[in-house]
C-alpha cells in the first residue's frame, strides 16, 4: 500500500468498462473541439537540445525535442542534481492539462523540488498545439482535433521513455505518469495500453476516457478528485467547457473498473481525515499480496485544480490545502514498482 500524507491541517486485464460508457461521447462534431481545462496559459518556451553528443547528459532544467510519428515534439525535463548514472533513477511523467505545458504543470505541481529530495527524474512533456493554439493531449475522445488529426501521444509517450533512458540511467520497472484534466485521461490511457512500460499512475482532476480499456499487466492507480469539480465531475456525464457533448465516467466506476483489471479483491477500506470544507476521504484496496493498489483521495469542496497549488479562480473553483498532492503521488509511486 501507498503512504497517506494527508496534509497540512477479476481477472487481470480483462475487465470490460461498462457497456453504459463504452461510447464515451453523447455526440461527434462536425469540427474537432479543444479542450479547455487548463487553469493557466500556455508557458512560450523555446526548446533545446536535451544534449550533445559527447559531452555529459545535465543535471537540473533543460529542454528537448524529438521527431516522433513524423512531429517534432518538444518536453521539459528535470534531473536531480545528486543523478549517479550507477544508479537507476525512477522516471515520472507529469502531464499538462489542456491548454497548459510542460512548464506550466511543472510550476503548478512543484515536482521539481520532489524529484530534487526524491531522486527521481521528472519529464514534463508538450501536447500538441491545436488551431487555437492551445496544447492538448490525444487522450481518447475522439472530438478532440488531436484524435481526429492522428496524433498518437501514446507512441510518443513511449517514445520519450527510450529516448531519456539512452541519456540517463533509468530503472524500466520504475516508471510512472501523472496528471491534471487532459493530462488526468493521458495517464489513464497510458495504463490502458502500455502497462507492460508504466508502473503506477496518478490522475487528478481525470476519468477513464479509453473505451476498451485492456491493460496487459496490473497498474498501481492513485486518484485525486474534488467534490466540486465543474468541469470533470466526480459523479460523471458533462462538466462545463467549451468542448461540450462528452460523456464522461464517473469516478467511482473507473475506480471499480481498475480494482477489477488489478485482481484487488479485499474491501475497500475508508479514511477521513478533517470534518466540513476540505475534508479528505481515502478508498484503498489491494490485490493478494499488495503490490498492486487502488486509491481514490475526495477532497470535500476542492475545484478542478491541483491540490496545495494555492491559486483558486471562480472557474477552476478551491485548491486545497488540505492534501499536499504532488509528496502523496511520489510516495505511491516509491510503493510500487513494475
Amino acid at each position: 500500500m501507498g503512504s497517506s500524507p494527508v496534509g497540512r491541517g477479476g481477472a487481470r486485464g480483462s475487465s470490460p468498462i461498462p457497456s453504459l460508457f463504452a461510447l464515451l461521447t453523447l455526440a461527434l462534431f462536425s469540427a474537432c473541439q479543444e479542450d479547455d481545462h487548463a487553469t493557466n496559459a500556455p508557458a512560450s518556451v523555446e526548446p533545446a537540445i536535451l544534449h550533445h553528443a559527447g559531452t555529459p547528459p545535465p543535471t537540473g532544467a533543460s529542454w528537448g525535442q524529438l521527431t516522433s510519428g513524423d512531429r517534432e515534439r518538444t518536453y521539459r525535463l528535470f534531473v536531480p542534481p545528486a543523478y549517479d548514472p550507477r544508479t537507476p533513477a525512477p522516471l515520472v511523467f507529469v502531464l499538462h492539462g489542456g491548454g497548459g505545458s510542460g512548464e506550466v504543470v511543472a510550476r503548478q505541481t512543484r515536482f521539481d523540488r520532489e524529484a530534487e529530495s526524491g531522486g527521481f527524474i521528472a519529464v514534463y512533456p508538450d501536447g500538441v498545439v491545436g488551431a487555437d493554439g492551445a496544447r492538448n493531449w490525444a487522450d481518447g475522445r475522439p472530438g478532440l482535433c488531436v484524435e481526429r488529426n492522428g496524433v498518437d501521444d501514446v507512441g510518443f509517450l513511449t517514445d520519450l521513455i527510450d529516448v531519456v533512458a539512452a541519456a540517463y540511467s533509468v530503472d524500466p520497472a520504475r516508471v510512472y505518469a501523472t496528471g491534471i484534466s487532459n493530462g488526468a485521461f493521458m495517464s489513464y490511457r497510458l495504463a490502458c495500453e502500455r502497462a507492460e512500460r508504466i508502473a503506477a499512475i496518478a490522475p487528478v482532476a481525470g476519468t477513464l476516457t479509453v473505451a476498451p480499456c485492456a491493460p496487459s499487466r496490473p497498474v498501481s492507480v492513485l486518484h485525486i478528485h474534488g467534490t466540486a469539480d465543474r468541469y470533470v465531475p466526480l459523479a460523471g456525464g458533462i462538466g462545463i467547457s467549451r468542448t461540450p457533448g462528452f460523456l464522461l465516467m464517473p469516478v467511482a466506476e473507473a475506480i471499480r473498473f481498475w480494482r477489477e483489471a488489478d485482481g484487488c479483491r479485499d474491501l475497500p477500506r475508508q479514511e477521513a481525515a478533517g470534518t466540513g470544507p476540505e475534508r479528505v476521504t481515502r478508498d484503498s484496496t489491494s490485490d493478494y499480496a499488495g503490490s498492486t493498489s487502488v486509491e481514490l483521495y475526495e477532497i470535500e469542496g476542492g475545484g478542478h485544480s491541483w491540490p496545495d497549488y494555492g491559486i483558486n479562480t471562480p472557474a477552476t473553483g478551491l485548491s486545497s490545502a488540505a492534501l499536499q498532492a504532488t509528496p502523496l503521488i511520489w510516495a505511491f509511486f516509491q510503493a510500487h514498482a513494475r
